[in-house]
């Protein structure tokens, strides 16, 4: 486990943690960080949990995390994300819990879930979500622990799975 939290780190370089095999949790939690920078391949299979927590990241594009395919937990909360892809999440076949809470999202993937198929807990509360995409939970019907509290809903038929 390598903890950096509330340091001044500006950026992250996958390659810069590629000396530890074993490495099972990194958190770079309140510091300056940007984006998540995007790899050819898995540099750290074995990395469980990830904390950019209150960063300044603003978006993820495609593949953003194939780095890290054998990540469990994913917290991104408390940065700017304004956009997220269908892909963003692509390869994170065993992500468990994803944490988007306070951020700046307003529209969701219509295809984010058919990346993430061991998803129990999904928090995007405090975002400027305002419409859920037609048949979103479609592709994973039974999403235990799914928090949307405190967004701007547009109420109105397009949200009554939901109900």
């Amino acid at each position: 486990v390598l903890i950096f939290t509330q340091n001044q780190f500006s950026s992250l370089t996958w390659s810069s943690y590629s000396h530890f095999p074993e490495l099972y949790e990194i958190d770079l939690s309140h510091n300056a960080v940007p984006e998540v920078p995007l790899s050819a391949g898995p540099v750290l299979p074995t990395l469980g949990v990830l904390r950019l927590v209150g960063n300044r990241i603003r978006t993820l594009p495609p593949h953003s995390f194939r780095a890290t395919p054998g990540l469990l937990e994913l917290y991104l909360d408390q940065n700017v994300l304004e956009t997220l892809d269908d892909l963003s999440f692509s390869g994170l076949r065993l992500l468990q819990i994803l944490e988007l809470s306070q951020n700046h999202i307003s529209v969701l993937p219509p295809l984010m879930f058919h990346s993430l198929p061991a998803i129990e807990t999904l928090v995007l509360e405090q975002n400027r979500i305002r419409n859920m995409p037609d048949q979103w939970f479609s592709a994973k019907p039974d999403v235990p622990y799914t928090y949307l509290s405190q967004n701007p809903w547009a109420c109105f038929c397009k949200v009554h799975s939901l109900v």
